[in-house]
């Protein structure tokens, strides 16, 4: 499969993964969806399992390019969490024009049992972010980034569930000053730290 195959393959699969959830989503329509035969699919990705692991990873590797991107620019610790808490709630490019159904991630794992290899990928990317979001909080001098970055993962997390579950983007002002608040023990955002 070519590159661009492979590409158009994990595109439809994150589209309709997405969209329609993974038991609803089976590998005919994926292929058929992407331009490629069954047989093709399942030359590169031999069974569904791993074709959902590919997807996980995929869409990871994307966000964290784009978040690389986003905080690149930033050198204040405030304004490259506060760009973190965005990036992690707003859903970026790859799920504008799929309506908002929230973390793909988060629906994906809901849907998968205990053993599954693209569960310990998403679990391994979650660890990841709070370890993100701890060395942002030692950036900024706090005192217990490990404890707070649990909690505002959480906090994040809650976010994407809720702008899921309404089916729309969430005002991201209340989730930046509990942040905020969280982070520095400080007021809302734009107050001085």
């Amino acid at each position: 499969m070519s590159r661009s195959k492979r590409t158009e393959v994990l595109a439809a699969a994150e589209r309709l993964f997405y969209t329609r959830g993974v038991a609803s989503t089976g590998v005919d329509l994926v292929a058929r969806e992407a331009g490629v035969s069954k047989a093709t699919l399942y030359h590169h990705f031999p069974s569904k399992d791993a074709l959902l692991t590919a997807y996980v990873d995929h869409i990871e590797a994307r966000w964290r390019e784009r978040l690389t991107d986003r905080l690149a620019a930033l050198n204040d610790p405030w304004d490259r969490l506060a760009a973190y808490t965005t990036a992690y709630i707003d859903g970026g490019p790859s799920v504008r024009g799929l309506g908002q159904r929230g973390c793909g991630q988060q629906n994906l794992a809901s849907e998968l049992p205990d053993d599954h290899p693209a569960l310990a990928v998403i679990v391994a990317a979650k660890r990841r972010t709070e370890e993100d979001v701890a060395g942002l909080l030692r950036e900024l001098g706090n005192p217990h980034p490990e404890a707070l970055a649990e909690a505002i993962v959480t906090l994040l997390e809650g976010g994407c569930i809720r702008s899921g579950m309404q089916r729309t983007t969430i005002d991201l002002a209340p989730v930046l000053a509990a942040v905020r608040v969280l982070a520095l023990g400080s007021g809302p955002p734009g107050a001085t730290h």
